[in-house]
């Protein structure tokens, strides 16, 4: 899965994107390590199972704010909004604030419950899936370029990642 998503990503071999594949697959390990671990707790304790993912979420905000106000340049954020074209009104704030809390709570907590239904290899393959997928919802509403050529071989190596966990 992972020579997969580095076919389909792969332009030119730069720093910055060997920067950037690596921190993806650490973002990726670092799912997958809560994923199997929220698994592997709720089969022990599955009367706090749902309960439980809720300390995951909020760990992952813990991380993610520590990481912005010691990283993130906080002077940047509207520009980068602006420069996308998005307005920085009241209702965009509000759109991001439901994006990252709600729709990306409850689409990980619903990960999570398949994650319970799947081997390990499964999670590890759709964890480098989200390339494709991206690349495909990009191409079909936005129009954007795509080398499909790229994105059939590696989308094609992560299907035979997933078959070959199934055997």
């Amino acid at each position: 899965a992972v020579v997969g998503a580095f076919i389909i990503r792969y332009d030119q071999l730069t720093d910055n994107f060997f920067k950037g594949f690596i921190l993806l697959q650490c973002a990726n390990v670092t799912f997958a390590c809560g994923q199997v671990y929220y698994r592997d707790t709720s089969k022990k304790m599955p009367h706090i199972a749902h309960h439980a993912f809720g300390y995951f979420f909020l760990g992952a905000c813990l991380i993610n704010l520590i990481a912005f106000v010691a990283l993130g340049n906080k002077t940047r954020v509207p520009d980068l909004l602006v420069s996308a074209g998005v307005a920085t009104t009241a209702s965009t704030w509000l759109a991001l604030i439901f994006v990252s809390v709600i729709a990306t709570g409850l689409g990980q907590f619903l990960w999570c419950v398949g994650a319970k239904k799947v081997a390990g290899g499964t999670l590890a393959v759709m964890n480098n899936a989200v390339i494709p997928i991206g690349i495909i919802v990009n191409l079909i509403f936005w129009n954007k370029p795509t080398n499909y050529v790229s994105l059939t071989i590696g989308a094609s190596i992560m299907l035979g990642a997933l078959l070959l966990n199934f055997y």
